[in-house]
């Protein structure tokens, strides 16, 4: 079986992580390239030329960030980039892989993935990161939160920035609907394309709208979501707050980091969004794993490892 990693995103601890992920794949299967598409660091720029395996590699500039939608959808945006970047560097490259791990750069697996066991017509996401505090392992994901607002009523909002969509979304059970954990993805290419450019283009065409509005209505945007952000769980200020933007004529309808804007509390995902509006079938994979932040104690973290790193 033919592998690629893609690994996008924040460069961090990456250098000290790298051969923990090769090794959590490369038992399972024969040939693995390596693509990365992350954020131009001069400091780092002499160690990717080091690493085996790699393919091709993108350092990304900053500058090419458009600051309206860094505004109004924090890292949410810099982050479905870098998975564009990276997918599109693997369709560049012409080569045939039988499956792509999309990755953060900042992830340690703590189980061996077998790619052999997966089928290709699916796209496997995480089940959330493992936090470990004082020897204790805590499952995170925030997405869980968002099941039962996976509706027909907030997805009908998304619509609106998505032309393409044909799914009435009538039938959506929301008890039973999943919602999908963006820490990593796991299959084809075609699959993996189609899903992160329905995100791209409705983050694209929210930023468009938003740009569009008047410098008054710009300010009550963001004055509304400073002033009501404290009593976010209360439902009736979610009422208030999504009544002003509805007048302004400027509504995000999907989750975006809570530092961004905290009424993503009441709020369905693009992620699960883009899944379900396109029918891609999608499954979360039993794999453990921890997000490394630049200071966590990696040994620690490393005595959790479900395999030998020699294996």
């Amino acid at each position: 079986m033919k592998v690629a990693i893609a690994f996008f995103g924040q460069t961090r601890r990456f250098f000290e992580l790298h051969n923990y992920i090769n090794n959590s794949i490369k038992n399972e299967t024969g040939t693995i390239d390596i693509y990365i598409a992350t954020w131009f660091d001069k400091k780092y720029t002499k160690n990717f030329k080091l690493l085996k395996n790699i393919k091709k590699i993108i350092e990304l500039d900053i500058r090419i960030l458009n600051k309206i939608s860094l505004k109004l959808f924090g890292n949410l945006y810099p982050m479905i980039l870098a998975q564009s970047k990276v997918l599109k560097l693997i369709e560049n490259s012409r080569e045939n892989y039988d499956m792509i791990f999309l990755s953060r750069m900042d992830t340690l697996y703590l189980n061996k993935i077998n790619f052999s066991k997966l089928l290709k017509n699916k796209i496997y996401t995480g089940k959330g990161h493992t936090v470990i505090r004082e020897n204790e392992k805590k499952l995170v994901n925030a997405h869980k939160d968002k099941l039962k607002l996976s509706n027909s009523q907030n997805f009908g909002y998304i619509k609106i920035f998505d032309k393409d969509c044909t799914e009435p979304f009538d039938n959506l059970d929301s008890k039973n609907t999943k919602t999908v954990c963006d820490h990593f993805y796991i299959g084809n290419l075609k699959n993996l394309i189609k899903y992160n450019n329905k995100i791209y283009n409705i983050l694209n065409l929210c930023a468009k709208k938003f740009s569009k509005l008047s410098l008054t209505k710009k300010v009550i945007f963001f004055f509304t979501n400073f002033f009501l952000k404290y009593f976010y769980q209360r439902k009736i200020f979610f009422k208030i707050y999504k009544f002003i933007n509805f007048y302004i004529g400027f509504y995000i309808p999907f989750w975006v980091p809570k530092s961004i804007n905290r009424f993503s509390y009441w709020l369905p995902s693009l992620q699960t969004y883009s899944m379900l509006s396109q029918n891609i079938k999608f499954k979360e994979l039993n794999v453990d794993y921890i997000l490394i932040r630049d200071n966590d104690d990696l040994n620690q973290s490393l005595s959790y490892l479900q395999f030998s790193p020699s294996e």
